[in-house]
């Protein structure tokens, strides 16, 4: 897709020479003529892109693939052009100041200042360059998640994940309702996914070598994500504490030294942020400490769907080890039954939550089977534990983050691929077991029967 997004560049510079955009430029018909040739380049470049793969599943995660892009094509036109018949859920609010606020990023108000944290900054860098072009500039939020959708499936082919269960894999990662539209819509979930899995994709091409230029694109696109909101930093948090707590077969190796050296990096991490927090951690004004991040949360308890929880009137150290457990819960599944406003609640339960709570219950059973004792692969459970503990921190850090269902149901995608690779994960890893399991009890009927044979023909010559 690398050349995909050199032609889409290409077009950009095409569009800035021709137009000569300002305030008083109407790119709308631009904007159209744009939209269709890029169906067809990004098609080609999906075709292209798996078709290197060689692999057997390569031709029906190509139509996948495909046909999720053509679906979140008819949620792009629907949002810009039938708003009037339906607003689709969570396409109101921040999906309409972005644009708004990226108008005045490039030709307002705002026109001046640089502002790095906010996602509409960017888009009036696009609109300065290229017009006032909303359906080009979720557009480019389509490609991010189509690419994404497919970073996804070379990480499953580099785990060697089993064929059917990329397929099933990739269905989830194509058609999950919530997924669809917070990644088409106006919204700056989807860069920052992009940029969480691409992060991850390059963790893993890490732990499959020794190539330590892997870790290092990792670290930077975590650290990318982590501008737009400091939620971005748990892949390369997670990449860090990897380093220092696998050996070189990617196996747990917890030793006094690597403890020792974790610790440092983590001084050497604190005083970055510290000294970097306004870049890296705007969301808390620069701070991290116990009490901005209580206040930030109490100051998020607001809207329809606010969720008021927890034990109150703690010290705000006690306060977030005694109400983290809960406000993960919230934040994971929200909105809960009892939560529920109207439809739009409910079909945001069927179409985000429930898959939330799939993954979570074959992770559990996925660790449950004891695979370290039944397969030979130990890397693959590391895998699953390395995930864990991202998606733990994620949780940790979004839950505290947000006090409202809403607000929670947007955060969640900005890392639901990498429950996606969960969810491959461990059913790569039950499937294995189950495999071996079998294997074993063959092996053991296959040796009892020897040996009733063998009993026989010794009694016989007897």
């Amino acid at each position: 897709m690398i050349l995909t997004a050199l032609i889409l560049l290409a077009e950009g510079v095409l569009c800035n020479l021709l137009l000569s955009p300002d305030a008083n430029t109407n790119a709308d018909n631009v904007a159209v003529l744009l939209l269709i040739i890029n169906i067809a380049v990004v098609s080609f470049g999906i075709s292209y892109s798996l078709g290197k793969t060689a692999k057997p599943d390569s031709d029906k995660v190509k139509h996948i693939v495909i046909g999720s892009f053509i679906l979140r094509i008819a949620v792009l036109l629907w949002d810009v052009y039938a708003r009037n018949i339906y607003i689709l859920p969570n396409s109101e609010g921040d999906a309409e100041w972005y644009h708004i606020i990226g108008e005045r990023y490039a030709f307002g108000s705002l026109a001046n200042e640089v502002n790095l944290n906010r996602y509409s900054y960017y888009v009036g860098l696009l609109y300065k360059f290229i017009g006032s072009q909303k359906l080009t500039a979720q557009f480019l939020n389509v490609f991010l998640a189509i690419c994404s959708i497919i970073i996804i499936y070379k990480i499953l082919c580099l785990l060697n994940i089993d064929s059917d269960i990329r397929v099933r894999t990739m269905l989830v990662a194509a058609f999950l309702p919530n997924l669809i539209m917070i990644t088409t819509f106006m919204l700056q979930e989807s860069v920052i996914a992009f940029l969480s899995i691409s992060s991850f994709y390059y963790f893993i091409r890490w732990w499959n070598g020794r190539n330590y230029v892997n870790i290092l694109f990792a670290l930077i696109l975590s650290a990318a994500a982590s501008v737009l909101h400091m939620g971005g930093l748990i892949v390369g948090l997670g990449a860090l504490v990897s380093i220092f707590l696998v050996n070189k077969d990617r196996k747990l190796a917890i030793t006094p030294l690597r403890i020792g050296l974790m610790i440092v990096a983590g001084f050497v991490g604190v005083y970055l942020l510290t000294t970097q927090g306004d870049l890296f951690l705007a969301k808390l004004g620069g701070d991290i400490s116990a009490e901005s991040i209580v206040e930030n949360a109490s100051l998020k308890e607001s809207g329809g769907g606010v969720y008021n929880i927890g034990i109150s009137g703690l010290p705000p150290s006690v306060d977030l080890i005694v109400n983290t457990p809960i406000r993960m819960v919230y934040f994971i599944f929200s909105p809960l039954p009892w939560m529920w406003r109207g439809v739009n609640d409910i079909i945001a339960f069927v179409g985000s939550t429930i898959f939330y709570i799939v993954v979570i219950y074959f992770a559990i059973k996925a660790i449950r089977r004891r695979p370290a004792k039944a397969i030979d692969d130990s890397k693959l459970l590391s895998v699953l534990i390395s995930l864990i503990i991202i998606l733990i921190m994620a949780t940790i850090m979004f839950g505290w983050g947000t006090s409202n269902s809403g607000t929670a149901l947007r955060h969640r995608e900005k890392f639901t691929y990498l429950f996606i690779v969960l969810f491959a994960v461990s059913q790569e890893i039950i499937f294995r077991v189950n495999k071996q399991n079998e294997k074993n009890s063959i092996d053991n009927s296959s040796g009892l029967q020897r040996r009733k044979v063998s009993s026989k023909m010794h009694h016989f010559y007897r």
